[in-house]
């Protein structure tokens, strides 16, 4: 049994090398040359596995990866029996974290994966990923928009579930359990709660409320991110910075947002950043506003020749074409180095929901001009710490 074992790990793992160089092959520069080097790598492994046995004729693999098949089915055979499961039982292959990866070792690690399902193994092989990461890994390895993703996912995979969005009772649940968990804050034990409410001044009065309020996008509510907006406030209430600024209690959740933005979109902090004044900041974010809500209703006047006989000149508005407002808008943003409407569908529903707000308060100063100051002033906070 041990001798099945050690020759079908043998054949796994010289065809997985031959994957994983040839998928190095198409992400290094000159990465032809890790292709070219594969057939000696796995000689040089097959001596290794058996310099154990010198005596023993070696025939080697007539082709690696046809082989890792049988190989694998093989060794899922062997170790069922020897955990004396029921005939019928699977084994169970967990795969996480598969997006992590370059786009062609994405996709070279899925048709291998592929490859061994299809051997006919009494295994099921369950991988998590994030869809859009795939597809936008898939399109980058053939190199066109006109690959389609989907089409290619359904053939990788026998079923495809999509877990729902975090949301309710259950993303509330989440939030109170991760600003419960206890930290080191300058030698004590404290929770995330008390380092937002009570060690960073006024800026979180609610910091639960605040992130009820923020998640309202998918790809905010994740415990990574919330784990990284908690570290960056933990790190803020370890500095030095003064916590005096101007926000109102009830509008202390954008700060939130400002924190989970720069995550999710660190290209929004550097057009704010770039931009010299507060007046500017605002128009900023008024162009985005413009940019991403797309509003049909905008006209252009022109000024037309007057007709004959007649003495005095008219304007008639014109209703320039959809295609030509959404470019110059995709134009505007490309400029400060933000992505076009079509490409930041998250930053769509943030803009709007940021539009949406009623704060009679802020009519004097302009809307965008207010936040511009609220999401500056909170930022050149975090600068000064550092962060």
């Amino acid at each position: 049994m041990a001798e099945a074992i050690r020759k079908a790990a043998e054949s796994v793992i010289k065809a997985g090398l031959n994957f994983g160089l040839k998928a190095t092959a198409l992400t290094i520069p000159g990465g032809q040359i890790y292709e070219t080097g594969a057939k000696e790598a796995i000689d040089l492994l097959e001596g290794l596995f058996h310099a154990r046995d010198l005596e023993c004729e070696s025939v080697p693999d007539p082709d690696p990866v046809s082989e890792m098949g049988k190989r694998f089915a093989e060794l899922v055979r062997v170790l069922l029996a020897k955990h004396e499961v029921a005939p019928n039982a699977r084994l169970l292959i967990c795969v996480d974290d598969l997006d992590r990866c370059l786009p062609h070792r994405q996709v070279a690690l899925l048709e291998a994966l592929h490859f061994l399902v299809s051997a006919g193994a009494q295994a099921t092989i369950l991988v998590a990923l994030d869809p859009t990461l795939a597809r936008q890994s898939v399109i980058a390895h053939y190199g066109t928009n006109m690959f389609d993703p989907e089409r290619y996912l359904d053939k990788m995979f026998d079923v495809r579930i999509t877990l729902p969005a975090l949301s309710g009772d259950v993303l509330s649940g989440l939030i109170q359990k991760l600003l419960a968990c206890s930290v080191d804050f300058k030698g004590t034990k404290v929770s995330y709660s008390e380092i937002a409410e009570v060690h960073c001044g006024s800026l979180f009065p609610d910091v639960e409320a605040a992130f009820r309020e923020t998640l309202f996008l998918p790809e905010f509510c994740n415990p990574r991110m919330i784990k990284r907006i908690l570290q960056r406030i933990r790190l803020l209430a370890s500095s030095d910075v003064s916590f005096e600024i101007e926000v109102n209690p009830n509008d202390s959740w954008l700060l939130v947002l400002w924190l989970a933005l720069i995550e999710r979109r660190p290209e929004f902090r550097a057009a704010l950043q770039d931009a010299a004044t507060l007046k500017e900041k605002g128009q900023r974010l008024e162009k985005m506003r413009t940019a991403y809500t797309f509003e049909t209703w905008v006209k252009t006047r022109i000024r037309r020749t007057p007709p004959a006989g007649s003495t005095y000149g008219y304007s008639e508005p014109e209703h320039p074409p959809i295609s030509e407002v959404q470019a110059e808008n995709d134009s505007d943003m490309r400029a400060i180095g933000m992505p076009t409407r079509k490409e930041a569908a998250d930053f769509v529903r943030v803009i709007q929901k940021l539009r949406r707000l009623d704060r009679p308060a802020w009519q004097d100063v302009g809307h965008w001009t207010t936040l511009a100051h609220i999401f500056s002033s909170f930022d050149d906070m975090l600068v000064q710490a550092g962060l």
